[in-house]
């Protein structure tokens, strides 16, 4: 009789354990690209006052395309200053704000 051996979730994952990682996924709000940083997305034209319209739909297009867009509507709650998690999302927050 054969036995079978237990299952890894890690090494079942078609997609490979990365993709449980936040840090390295690429479909997690949490993953910043190497090239995301405060000065990698430049929306242009400027906020003057007179274009909030084009203006809003440039950075919202922006957040959204690199999967930003939670934090600034804040459906990605804060997480404790204790949690792991914390300094990730402190991270990603920057790079939105900056």
């Amino acid at each position: 009789m054969s036995s079978i051996p237990p299952s890894n979730p890690k090494e079942d994952n078609p997609f490979g354990s990365d993709f449980n990682d936040p840090l390295l996924n690429p479909s997690s709000p949490y993953f910043i690209h190497p090239s995301d940083g405060p000065s990698s997305v430049s929306i242009t034209p400027v906020l003057d006052g007179n274009n909030y319209q084009s203006w809003s739909r440039t950075i919202r297009m922006a957040l959204i395309s690199k999967n930003k867009m939670a934090f600034l509507l804040g459906t990605i709650p804060v997480p404790s200053v204790k949690e792991p998690l914390y300094s990730v999302w402190e991270r990603c927050n920057t790079v939105i704000m900056s």
